[in-house]
C-alpha cells in the first residue's frame, strides 16, 4: 500500500475547511443526516422563506422567532414573543414534541392551545408550539 504524500495530508482537512466555507453549515450537516434546518427572525412578519411558513395564529407582531423544521417529515417547533394568539382553543397537550433544540422547553405543560393541529403553551411570555 503506498504511504500517502504529506501534500495529499496537508490538503484533505483543507478541502473539508473550503466546503464548509462554500456550501454553509447547513449543507454539510444535511449531508450527515440531519433532516431539521432552523431559522430565527426578528418579527414574525421577517419570515420569507416558504419552509419557514408560521402558521396562521401567530400575530404579525410577534418577535424573537425561532423555528425548526423537519426537513423529511411534518414535525416543527415554534417560539416567539407575543401578547396574544389567534384561533387557537385550550386544551390538553397529549403528545410530545418531535425534536428537540436547546431553545425549547424539555418539559411541556400537560395544558395549553390547539392551534389547529399545533401544540402551544406560554411560559415566562414566551410562547413555544409543535406539530408533528
Amino acid at each position: 500500500m503506498p504511504i500517502p504524500s504529506t501534500a495529499s495530508i496537508v490538503a484533505a482537512p483543507l478541502v473539508g475547511v473550503a466546503l464548509v466555507a462554500l456550501t454553509g453549515c447547513g449543507s454539510v450537516l444535511s449531508s450527515f443526516g440531519s433532516h431539521e434546518q432552523e431559522q430565527v427572525y426578528a418579527t414574525a412578519s421577517a419570515v420569507d422563506e416558504p419552509r419557514f411558513t408560521l402558521p396562521h395564529w401567530v400575530p404579525e407582531a410577534a418577535a424573537d422567532v425561532r423555528i425548526r423544521v423537519e426537513t423529511d417529515g411534518p414535525g416543527a417547533l415554534l417560539r416567539f414573543a407575543s401578547a396574544s394568539l389567534h384561533g387557537c382553543d385550550t386544551g390538553r397537550l397529549d403528545d410530545a414534541p418531535p425534536m428537540d433544540s436547546s431553545w425549547f422547553p424539555l418539559d411541556p405543560p400537560a395544558e395549553g392551545w390547539l392551534c389547529g393541529d399545533w401544540r402551544v403553551f406560554e411560559r415566562d411570555g414566551v410562547v413555544y408550539g409543535w406539530t408533528g
